[in-house]
Parts: structure tokens; C-alpha cells; sequence
């Protein structure tokens, strides 16, 4: 390739302007665009005075207040209400262990063993196959019984 020409470099793309925005794949998300939607829009009056929340709140915000309501049960949905928005908040809680024992404790990390390398020179080994005469053909077959 080389250096453009000069009447080109005026069309050229320039680094981090996109030439047709928006072209590409569509995203393809209706539902999940729907929900996103529906969470903005505007709770009804009537149901914000029953929740206690102010008027004018989100389907979000009272979701969001159902919800940790919700947690404040000691039951199942309870649980599983707190859980979920720890993990929102925290992310999942890792895997722990732990070794309750006195003294010394000693690991030990056994490796497959590695794969022995093939050389190169056995991968191209070639066979050289000469032609033999008609008559000694002959022989080695009466020979062989091949």
C-alpha cells in the first residue's frame, strides 16, 4: 500500500469519525427496549398514593420500593429479595475456604506432563518408491503370491 495520492486524502476516512452512523448490524433488543421504556414512564397517581411514594415517581422507583419492601419479610421471597440486591450492589460473593487445622499444612500442584514435541524431520520423512522393470515385477509378484 503506500502513501495516498493527494487528490484522495480529502475522502479518506479520518481516525474516529464513523462514515455512516448507525449503519451496521441492528440491534435487535424490542423486549428488553420496551421494559427500559415502561421503567422511565410515569407511575399511575393512584397507585403511587397506595405505595406511599410522591407523585410523579417511575414505574422503577416503585418497583425498586416493592422490592426492598419485599425484603424486609422473613420468608423465602424475603431471602431471595435481600440476596439479589446484594448481588446487585456487590456482585456475586466469592467462594471461600478455609483449613482449620494446627501445624503445618502443605499443598501440592502435580502438572499434566507436557506433550512430547514431534521433530520435523519425522513429520517429512519421505519414502522413495523406484519403478521396478517389468520382469522384476514379475518375480517379486510369483514371489509374494501379491
Amino acid at each position: 500500500m503506500g502513501d495516498t495520492p493527494e487528490h484522495l486524502k480529502p475522502t479518506q476516512f479520518r481516525p474516529g469519525h464513523a462514515p455512516t452512523p448507525g449503519a451496521g448490524r441492528p440491534r435487535k433488543r424490542p423486549l428488553s427496549d420496551r421494559y427500559a421504556a415502561m421503567l422511565e414512564s410515569t407511575f399511575p397517581k393512584d397507585l403511587c398514593k397506595k405505595l406511599g411514594l410522591p407523585l410523579g415517581s417511575s414505574w422503577g422507583e416503585a418497583i425498586t420500593e416493592v422490592h426492598f419492601r419485599t425484603a424486609l419479610r422473613s420468608t423465602e421471597a424475603g431471602n431471595a429479595a435481600r440476596k439479589e440486591v446484594r448481588e446487585a450492589i456487590e456482585g456475586k460473593a466469592p467462594m471461600r475456604f478455609e483449613l482449620r487445622q494446627d501445624g503445618e499444612v502443605e499443598f501440592r500442584i502435580v502438572y499434566e506432563e507436557p506433550l512430547v514435541k514431534r521433530r520435523i524431520e519425522d513429520e517429512k520423512k519421505v519414502i522413495d518408491v523406484k519403478q521396478l522393470p517389468a520382469s522384476e515385477a514379475e518375480k517379486s509378484t510369483e514371489e509374494t503370491g501379491v
